[in-house]
Protein backbone atom coordinates (compact mmCIF):
# COMPACT_ATOMS: atom_id res chain seq x y z
CA UNK A 1 0.00 0.00 0.00
CA UNK A 2 1.49 3.50 -1.12
CA UNK A 3 2.29 5.70 1.87
CA UNK A 4 2.18 8.95 -0.65
CA UNK A 5 0.63 11.78 0.65
CA UNK A 6 -2.46 12.29 -1.34
CA UNK A 7 -3.19 15.33 -2.98
CA UNK A 8 -4.71 18.45 -1.35
CA UNK A 9 -8.19 19.49 -1.88
CA UNK A 10 -6.43 23.12 -3.05
CA UNK A 11 -4.06 21.14 -5.64
CA UNK A 12 -6.91 19.43 -7.15
CA UNK A 13 -9.19 22.82 -7.50
CA UNK A 14 -6.37 24.24 -8.63
CA UNK A 15 -5.38 22.25 -11.14
CA UNK A 16 -9.31 21.55 -12.29
CA UNK A 17 -9.43 25.22 -13.00
CA UNK A 18 -6.24 25.70 -15.11
CA UNK A 19 -7.94 23.19 -17.65
CA UNK A 20 -10.04 25.96 -19.13
CA UNK A 21 -7.65 29.02 -18.99
CA UNK A 22 -10.44 31.35 -20.26
CA UNK A 23 -12.24 30.19 -17.23
CA UNK A 24 -9.57 30.77 -15.03
CA UNK A 25 -8.25 34.47 -16.32
CA UNK A 26 -12.01 35.39 -15.91
CA UNK A 27 -11.96 33.75 -12.44
CA UNK A 28 -8.84 36.63 -11.57
CA UNK A 29 -11.46 39.65 -10.64
CA UNK A 30 -13.05 37.70 -7.91
CA UNK A 31 -10.77 35.51 -6.85
CA UNK A 32 -9.57 35.62 -3.38
CA UNK A 33 -5.92 36.82 -2.85
CA UNK A 34 -4.64 34.40 -0.99
CA UNK A 35 -5.19 31.96 -3.79
CA UNK A 36 -2.85 34.18 -6.06
CA UNK A 37 -0.13 32.69 -5.30
CA UNK A 38 -0.80 28.81 -5.09
CA UNK A 39 -2.49 29.72 -8.62
CA UNK A 40 0.16 31.19 -10.32
CA UNK A 41 2.79 29.00 -8.78
CA UNK A 42 0.97 26.07 -10.67
CA UNK A 43 0.40 27.91 -13.56
CA UNK A 44 4.19 28.74 -14.41
CA UNK A 45 5.35 25.21 -13.34
CA UNK A 46 2.47 23.52 -15.84
CA UNK A 47 3.10 26.00 -18.89
CA UNK A 48 -0.60 27.99 -18.85
CA UNK A 49 1.08 30.75 -20.86
CA UNK A 50 -1.98 32.93 -20.79
CA UNK A 51 -3.01 32.73 -17.27
CA UNK A 52 0.26 33.62 -16.20
CA UNK A 53 0.07 37.07 -18.34
CA UNK A 54 -2.86 37.49 -16.73
CA UNK A 55 -2.03 37.16 -13.71
CA UNK A 56 1.02 39.35 -13.84
CA UNK A 57 -1.43 41.70 -15.25
CA UNK A 58 -3.71 41.54 -12.36
CA UNK A 59 -1.20 40.74 -9.70
CA UNK A 60 -2.78 41.84 -5.86
CA UNK A 61 0.41 42.43 -4.10
CA UNK A 62 3.70 44.66 -4.71
CA UNK A 63 6.03 41.98 -5.03
CA UNK A 64 6.18 39.04 -7.50
CA UNK A 65 9.58 36.42 -7.38
CA UNK A 66 9.67 34.78 -10.19
CA UNK A 67 13.63 33.90 -9.88
CA UNK A 68 12.30 31.06 -7.48
CA UNK A 69 10.08 29.32 -9.70
CA UNK A 70 12.55 29.46 -12.66
CA UNK A 71 14.76 26.20 -12.05
CA UNK A 72 12.15 23.62 -12.51
CA UNK A 73 10.51 25.36 -14.93
CA UNK A 74 10.13 23.03 -18.64
CA UNK A 75 9.06 25.67 -20.65
CA UNK A 76 10.98 28.43 -18.94
CA UNK A 77 11.59 30.97 -22.44
CA UNK A 78 8.10 30.89 -23.03
CA UNK A 79 6.84 31.54 -19.27
CA UNK A 80 8.78 34.23 -18.88
CA UNK A 81 7.72 35.86 -22.12
CA UNK A 82 4.45 35.28 -20.91
CA UNK A 83 4.92 37.27 -17.54
CA UNK A 84 7.03 40.15 -19.47
CA UNK A 85 4.01 40.08 -22.11
CA UNK A 86 1.68 40.98 -18.68
CA UNK A 87 4.40 43.69 -17.91
CA UNK A 88 4.17 44.97 -21.09
CA UNK A 89 0.24 45.27 -20.96
CA UNK A 90 0.64 47.05 -17.85
CA UNK A 91 3.02 49.64 -18.44
CA UNK A 92 0.71 50.28 -21.88
CA UNK A 93 -2.16 51.54 -20.02
CA UNK A 94 -2.51 55.52 -18.42
CA UNK A 95 -3.93 53.96 -15.35
CA UNK A 96 -3.64 50.34 -13.21
CA UNK A 97 -6.45 47.65 -13.08
CA UNK A 98 -8.15 48.31 -9.88
CA UNK A 99 -6.43 44.79 -8.22
CA UNK A 100 -3.11 45.01 -9.14
CA UNK A 101 -0.43 46.74 -6.95
CA UNK A 102 2.41 45.01 -8.42
CA UNK A 103 5.71 47.23 -7.93
CA UNK A 104 8.88 44.24 -8.19
CA UNK A 105 9.06 41.62 -10.80
CA UNK A 106 11.98 39.72 -9.39
CA UNK A 107 13.87 37.24 -11.62
CA UNK A 108 16.88 36.57 -9.21
CA UNK A 109 17.35 33.20 -8.88
CA UNK A 110 18.78 34.29 -5.01
CA UNK A 111 17.05 37.36 -3.57
CA UNK A 112 20.18 38.02 -1.32
CA UNK A 113 21.80 40.39 0.33
CA UNK A 114 19.68 41.80 2.47
CA UNK A 115 21.74 45.01 2.22
CA UNK A 116 21.12 45.61 -1.63
CA UNK A 117 17.66 45.09 -0.59
CA UNK A 118 17.61 47.79 1.73
CA UNK A 119 19.62 50.12 -0.74
CA UNK A 120 16.87 49.20 -3.28
CA UNK A 121 14.19 50.54 -1.05
CA UNK A 122 15.70 53.64 -0.54
CA UNK A 123 16.05 54.78 -4.06
CA UNK A 124 13.62 56.98 -5.78
CA UNK A 125 10.38 55.37 -6.91
CA UNK A 126 9.75 54.37 -3.43
CA UNK A 127 10.09 51.91 -0.68
CA UNK A 128 9.65 48.69 -2.49
CA UNK A 129 10.47 45.42 0.11
CA UNK A 130 11.00 41.93 -0.59
CA UNK A 131 7.82 41.67 1.25
CA UNK A 132 4.82 40.57 -0.69
CA UNK A 133 2.32 42.95 0.91
CA UNK A 134 2.32 46.51 0.31
CA UNK A 135 4.42 48.66 1.77
CA UNK A 136 4.44 52.35 2.82
CA UNK A 137 6.02 54.70 0.63
CA UNK A 138 8.41 56.88 1.22
CA UNK A 139 9.15 60.25 -0.18
CA UNK A 140 11.48 60.66 -3.27
CA UNK A 141 14.73 61.53 -3.83
CA UNK A 142 16.16 62.93 -6.77
CA UNK A 143 18.61 60.72 -8.32
CA UNK A 144 21.83 62.11 -9.74
CA UNK A 145 21.92 62.56 -13.63
CA UNK A 146 24.98 60.81 -13.29
CA UNK A 147 23.92 57.56 -12.01
CA UNK A 148 20.93 57.13 -14.71
CA UNK A 149 21.33 55.51 -18.10
CA UNK A 150 19.27 56.26 -21.30
CA UNK A 151 16.82 53.68 -20.58
CA UNK A 152 15.74 55.02 -17.02
CA UNK A 153 15.57 58.45 -18.71
CA UNK A 154 13.12 56.77 -21.82
CA UNK A 155 11.54 55.18 -19.07
CA UNK A 156 10.98 57.81 -16.14
CA UNK A 157 7.48 58.34 -16.87
CA UNK A 158 6.08 55.08 -16.85
CA UNK A 159 4.68 53.67 -14.35
CA UNK A 160 6.57 52.74 -10.82
CA UNK A 161 7.52 48.71 -11.54
CA UNK A 162 10.72 47.87 -11.36
CA UNK A 163 12.43 44.23 -12.34
CA UNK A 164 15.29 42.75 -10.49
CA UNK A 165 17.59 40.53 -12.13
CA UNK A 166 21.11 39.33 -11.99
CA UNK A 167 23.15 38.88 -15.41
CA UNK A 168 25.47 36.77 -16.42
CA UNK A 169 27.06 36.90 -20.05
CA UNK A 170 28.48 33.84 -21.17
CA UNK A 171 30.30 32.95 -23.76
CA UNK A 172 28.52 31.70 -27.35
CA UNK A 173 25.89 30.88 -24.69
CA UNK A 174 22.66 33.54 -24.07
CA UNK A 175 20.24 32.44 -21.01
CA UNK A 176 16.45 32.32 -21.64
CA UNK A 177 16.14 35.94 -20.41
CA UNK A 178 18.97 37.19 -22.10
CA UNK A 179 17.43 35.90 -25.10
CA UNK A 180 14.26 37.56 -24.76
CA UNK A 181 15.74 41.12 -23.46
CA UNK A 182 17.63 40.64 -27.26
CA UNK A 183 14.31 39.60 -28.81
CA UNK A 184 12.37 43.33 -27.39
CA UNK A 185 15.37 45.53 -28.13
CA UNK A 186 15.21 44.16 -31.42
CA UNK A 187 11.20 44.67 -31.71
CA UNK A 188 11.62 47.70 -30.38
CA UNK A 189 9.78 47.79 -27.15
CA UNK A 190 9.86 48.86 -23.72
CA UNK A 191 10.84 47.98 -20.43
CA UNK A 192 11.52 49.91 -17.51
CA UNK A 193 14.88 49.61 -16.00
CA UNK A 194 16.57 46.58 -15.08
CA UNK A 195 18.03 46.73 -11.48
CA UNK A 196 20.75 44.28 -11.09
CA UNK A 197 23.05 43.78 -8.38
CA UNK A 198 25.34 41.51 -10.05
CA UNK A 199 27.00 41.66 -13.30
CA UNK A 200 29.16 39.09 -14.56
CA UNK A 201 31.04 37.98 -17.63
CA UNK A 202 32.01 34.49 -18.57
CA UNK A 203 34.61 33.53 -20.94
CA UNK A 204 35.52 35.04 -24.43
CA UNK A 205 31.98 37.18 -24.52
CA UNK A 206 31.90 38.64 -28.11
CA UNK A 207 31.22 42.40 -27.55
CA UNK A 208 28.32 42.48 -30.11
CA UNK A 209 26.60 46.15 -29.95
CA UNK A 210 23.45 44.28 -28.45
CA UNK A 211 25.86 43.57 -25.28
CA UNK A 212 25.31 47.31 -25.16
CA UNK A 213 22.12 47.85 -25.67
CA UNK A 214 21.27 45.55 -22.85
CA UNK A 215 23.33 46.86 -20.47
CA UNK A 216 21.79 50.22 -21.35
CA UNK A 217 18.51 49.18 -19.97
CA UNK A 218 20.46 48.56 -16.67
CA UNK A 219 19.74 50.80 -14.15
CA UNK A 220 23.81 50.72 -13.62
CA UNK A 221 23.98 52.76 -10.73
CA UNK A 222 22.10 49.69 -8.81
CA UNK A 223 25.25 47.23 -9.23
CA UNK A 224 27.14 46.47 -6.46
CA UNK A 225 28.74 43.57 -7.65
CA UNK A 226 31.31 42.64 -10.98
CA UNK A 227 32.97 40.03 -12.17
CA UNK A 228 35.13 39.45 -15.48
CA UNK A 229 36.31 35.92 -16.23
CA UNK A 230 39.05 36.47 -19.34
CA UNK A 231 40.11 36.05 -21.70
CA UNK A 232 40.14 39.59 -22.10
CA UNK A 233 43.06 42.35 -22.73
CA UNK A 234 43.01 45.85 -22.26
CA UNK A 235 40.74 46.62 -25.68
CA UNK A 236 37.79 44.44 -23.99
CA UNK A 237 38.34 45.87 -20.60
CA UNK A 238 38.28 49.55 -22.10
CA UNK A 239 34.75 48.59 -23.54
CA UNK A 240 33.12 48.12 -20.78
CA UNK A 241 34.81 50.57 -18.37
CA UNK A 242 32.11 53.15 -19.48
CA UNK A 243 29.66 50.77 -18.29
CA UNK A 244 31.46 50.51 -14.91
CA UNK A 245 32.04 53.86 -14.53
CA UNK A 246 28.51 54.76 -14.58
CA UNK A 247 28.46 51.68 -11.69
CA UNK A 248 28.59 54.68 -8.60
CA UNK A 249 27.49 52.44 -5.74
CA UNK A 250 29.95 49.52 -6.89
CA UNK A 251 31.53 46.88 -3.73
CA UNK A 252 32.94 44.54 -5.57
CA UNK A 253 34.81 44.40 -8.64
CA UNK A 254 36.58 40.93 -9.59
CA UNK A 255 38.89 39.87 -12.66
CA UNK A 256 40.19 36.77 -13.95
CA UNK A 257 42.39 35.50 -17.00
CA UNK A 258 43.15 39.14 -18.19
CA UNK A 259 46.07 40.19 -19.80
CA UNK A 260 47.04 43.90 -19.66
CA UNK A 261 49.99 42.91 -22.43
CA UNK A 262 47.77 42.71 -25.09
CA UNK A 263 50.11 44.22 -27.45
CA UNK A 264 53.20 42.92 -26.57
CA UNK A 265 56.39 43.98 -24.33
CA UNK A 266 57.68 46.15 -27.35
CA UNK A 267 54.67 47.94 -27.14
CA UNK A 268 55.03 49.34 -24.08
CA UNK A 269 53.83 53.01 -24.63
CA UNK A 270 51.07 52.02 -25.92
CA UNK A 271 50.28 48.92 -22.91
CA UNK A 272 50.61 52.61 -20.66
CA UNK A 273 48.28 54.25 -22.52
CA UNK A 274 45.19 51.74 -22.98
CA UNK A 275 45.57 51.24 -19.35
CA UNK A 276 45.33 54.62 -18.46
CA UNK A 277 42.37 54.95 -20.40
CA UNK A 278 41.19 52.08 -18.63
CA UNK A 279 41.88 53.16 -15.02
CA UNK A 280 40.59 57.05 -15.73
CA UNK A 281 36.84 55.64 -15.86
CA UNK A 282 37.42 54.79 -12.02
CA UNK A 283 37.68 58.12 -10.51
CA UNK A 284 33.94 57.91 -10.04
CA UNK A 285 33.95 54.91 -7.83
CA UNK A 286 33.84 55.69 -4.14
CA UNK A 287 32.50 52.71 -2.59
CA UNK A 288 34.45 49.71 -3.38
CA UNK A 289 35.56 47.50 -1.02
CA UNK A 290 36.49 44.37 -2.22
CA UNK A 291 39.61 44.19 -5.43
CA UNK A 292 39.94 40.60 -6.44
CA UNK A 293 42.31 39.99 -9.69
CA UNK A 294 43.20 35.75 -10.27
CA UNK A 295 45.44 35.21 -13.01
CA UNK A 296 46.03 39.10 -14.14
CA UNK A 297 49.23 39.71 -16.10
CA UNK A 298 50.26 42.43 -13.81
CA UNK A 299 54.11 42.88 -13.81
CA UNK A 300 54.86 46.14 -12.68
CA UNK A 301 51.62 48.01 -13.10
CA UNK A 302 49.48 47.12 -10.01
CA UNK A 303 50.12 50.37 -8.60
CA UNK A 304 48.19 52.05 -12.07
CA UNK A 305 45.49 50.11 -10.81
CA UNK A 306 45.12 50.79 -7.01
CA UNK A 307 45.83 54.75 -7.32
CA UNK A 308 42.68 54.93 -9.48
CA UNK A 309 40.64 54.04 -6.26
CA UNK A 310 38.98 56.59 -4.25
CA UNK A 311 38.75 54.84 -1.12
CA UNK A 312 40.90 52.44 0.86
CA UNK A 313 40.05 48.93 0.07
CA UNK A 314 39.06 46.67 2.85
CA UNK A 315 39.54 43.09 1.38
CA UNK A 316 42.19 42.58 -1.37
CA UNK A 317 42.96 39.45 -3.01
CA UNK A 318 45.60 38.68 -5.66
CA UNK A 319 45.95 34.94 -6.73
CA UNK A 320 47.99 33.47 -9.07
CA UNK A 321 49.82 36.41 -10.53
CA UNK A 322 53.32 37.42 -10.98
CA UNK A 323 54.30 40.57 -9.00
CA UNK A 324 57.54 42.66 -9.47
CA UNK A 325 59.17 44.69 -6.21
CA UNK A 326 56.92 48.03 -7.55
CA UNK A 327 54.37 46.04 -7.66
CA UNK A 328 54.65 44.99 -4.00
CA UNK A 329 55.91 48.47 -2.60
CA UNK A 330 52.86 49.20 -4.01
CA UNK A 331 50.80 47.26 -1.77
CA UNK A 332 52.43 48.62 1.11
CA UNK A 333 52.62 52.12 0.20
CA UNK A 334 49.35 52.59 -1.56
CA UNK A 335 46.89 55.16 0.16
CA UNK A 336 43.86 52.71 -1.18
CA UNK A 337 45.40 49.16 0.63
CA UNK A 338 46.16 51.24 4.28
CA UNK A 339 43.00 50.01 5.63
CA UNK A 340 42.59 46.51 4.30
CA UNK A 341 41.08 43.93 7.03
CA UNK A 342 42.18 40.65 4.75
CA UNK A 343 45.37 40.68 2.04
CA UNK A 344 45.49 37.37 0.19
CA UNK A 345 48.07 36.48 -1.64
CA UNK A 346 47.47 32.80 -2.35
CA UNK A 347 50.01 31.86 -5.52
CA UNK A 348 51.32 34.85 -6.38
CA UNK A 349 55.04 34.39 -7.67
CA UNK A 350 57.53 36.91 -7.65
CA UNK A 351 59.89 37.96 -10.04
CA UNK A 352 63.34 39.71 -8.78
CA UNK A 353 61.73 40.11 -5.51
CA UNK A 354 63.54 39.96 -2.05
CA UNK A 355 63.05 38.19 1.41
CA UNK A 356 62.73 41.63 3.25
CA UNK A 357 60.23 42.78 0.65
CA UNK A 358 58.40 39.87 1.27
CA UNK A 359 58.72 40.68 5.08
CA UNK A 360 57.91 44.21 4.79
CA UNK A 361 54.74 43.26 3.32
CA UNK A 362 53.57 40.94 5.45
CA UNK A 363 53.04 44.07 7.91
CA UNK A 364 51.17 46.01 5.36
CA UNK A 365 48.55 48.06 7.18
CA UNK A 366 48.12 44.68 9.66
CA UNK A 367 46.57 42.91 7.34
CA UNK A 368 46.25 39.03 7.53
CA UNK A 369 47.76 36.55 4.92
CA UNK A 370 45.15 34.10 4.83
Amino acid sequence: MSSASPPRLLDIAIQSVLQDEASAIDALEWLPVDLFRPLFTAAFQGGHRETVKAMVFSWPFTYLRLGVLMEDCESLYDMLKAAVDGLEMLLALKDRPKRCKLKQLDLRLNSGTEIWNTWLATQSDGSLTSSEEPAATQPSTQTPKEGRSRSEEKHQLLPPVRVLIDLCFQEEVMDEFLTLLSEIIKQGKALPPLYCRKVEFVGDVPKFSILGEILEMVRLDSVWDVEVGGPWDLHDLNWFAPYVARMIHLHTISFSGISLDCLGLCMHERVEKLLAEFTSYFVRLHQVEYLILEGVFLHGRLHQLLKCLQTPLKYLTINDCMLVDSDLTCLSSCPSTSRLKSLDLSGVFAGNMEAKTQGDLLGCAGAPML
